[in-house]
């Protein structure tokens, strides 16, 4: 049964389940507070005017009769079943995969515009590019010599990597109920997801190479076959890279969101993925299931010569499945930190 709560900031109405009372949420108004049932009306005057007195924006607001009043949000600006977790200091965070995948589409559906925006409409602008880049790159070579070949992907490459934190940035965001102000982005964690890469690369390196190299030259030196222990070998390194990737999959997010380095943002990933490793490998399941079966869908209806619905897989995956595969690592993202407490330094 929804209960109808007031905002005591701006005297928003919002219908909150009665499951979710206990819970801390944030109206769209930037003001926190505690679902409880509703006091007596004498009592909510007097927790309002209190508020009123302290809050700088009632103070602004009674100094400058012309100040603009502070927005009043829709019921649907609020959704405390779509709220990340209110977790304590070292409490483990539950992660269920089939509610991300909800809450997922909930928060597209919310912002359609505004997440297409971010998510299909900067991923074909960049795939034009990287086209463009690639027909034209002979010319390059004529035109510009050995220069244009190297400088040129070198741009295209950090251009697609502010793409990704663009996309990034927004969608965080989007998925914490505020609003998308143009297309902003903090260049700060750059040198810490370099450091990060560098760090898996040699991990992905050193597990290959001793994996597969030692069980190579086992069979080598038992079968006189090397080529067959490198594969058996590639088996448990492929298994053993996958399993690290699901525990230390939040340090990038952790470095754009909360700005840390990369040795801490592997420390805390560890410790926020702790029992959840099974449900972020749904997610990510889920993830690859839908790219798998849009695409044999397309190729199917390609293959019997229905042309028309050939293009209707892709349609879905641009305009839906991309968006929403998206949105559901940050859903998860934001379930999972929220254990280590509010944001210190957001995105100026």
């Amino acid at each position: 049964m929804a209960i109808a709560l007031t905002c005591p900031g701006c005297g928003g109405t919002h219908n909150i389940e009665e499951a979710h009372l206990g819970r801390t949420a944030k109206c769209g108004c930037g003001t926190r507070f505690k679902l409880a049932k509703p006091a007596p009306a004498a009592e909510q005057a007097k927790a309002r005017q209190e508020l009123a007195d302290e809050s700088p924006r009632s103070n602004e607001t009674r100094e400058n009769p012309y100040a603009a009043p502070p927005p009043i949000p829709s019921e649907a600006a609020i959704s405390a079943e779509d709220l990340p977790q209110e977790l304590e200091e070292g409490e483990i965070p539950h992660l269920d995969a089939v509610d991300v995948v909800a809450r997922s589409h909930r928060t597209f559906m919310r912002r359609p515009l505004a997440i297409l925006g971010l998510t299909a409409g900067l991923s074909l602008i960049s795939g034009a590019i990287g086209a463009l880049h690639g027909m034209t790159q002979g010319g390059m070579h004529l035109h510009y010599g050995w220069i244009g070949v190297v400088g040129f992907p070198v741009v295209i490459t950090f251009f697609n990597i502010w793409i990704s934190l663009v996309q990034a940035f927004g969608v965080l965001d989007l998925c914490r109920g505020k609003p998308l102000s143009g297309l902003r982005v903090s260049l700060r964690p750059l040198p810490h997801l370099l450091v990060l890469a560098v760090i898996v690369g040699a991990v992905i390196t050193v597990i290959g190479t001793l994996l597969c190299g030692s069980v190579g030259l086992l069979f080598e030196f038992l079968f006189r076959n090397g080529v067959i222990g490198i594969g058996i070998g590639a088996v448990p390194a492929i298994a053993l890279t996958l399993f690290l990737g699901l525990i230390f999959s939040q340090s990038p997010l952790l470095i754009i969101d909360r700005r840390v380095g990369a040795l801490r943002a592997l420390a805390q990933s560890k410790q926020i993925t702790y029992g959840n490793r099974g449900a972020l490998l749904l997610i990510a399941l889920t993830q690859l299931g839908l790219t798998i079966v849009t695409s044999l869908l397309g190729g199917l209806c390609f293959l019997i010569g229905v042309w028309p619905a050939a293009i209707v897989p892709g349609i879905a995956m641009l305009f839906y499945l991309l968006p929403l595969m998206m949105v559901m690592p940050i859903i998860a993202y934001l379930d999972l930190s929220s254990v280590l407490g509010p944001v210190d330094d957001p995105v100026e």
